[in-house]
């Protein structure tokens, strides 16, 4: 239930709100769902995913460049 010392809780439980804040369309939410990502870098390091650390990487860049083009607009 914790083999990722409760990573992946968090992540869930992060998720949840992050695609909520989404949903009322709060800028926030972005900064929400980086913290996702940098939590999934090291539960993808324990599974041994290659391609999930660099999945996490790239969300990383892709929500980072969301919250700054987003502060654009408004």
């Amino acid at each position: 239930m914790f083999n990722y010392y409760g990573l992946d809780w968090a992540i869930f439980g992060l998720l949840i709100i992050h695609m909520w804040m989404l949903g009322n369309q709060w800028r926030s939410a972005w900064i929400v769902g980086i913290v996702i990502y940098i939590l999934g870098l090291p539960m993808a390091y324990m599974m041994g995913s290659v391609a999930s650390f660099i999945m996490n990487l790239m969300f990383i860049v892709l929500g980072t460049r969301a919250y700054i083009m987003w502060g654009k607009e408004a």
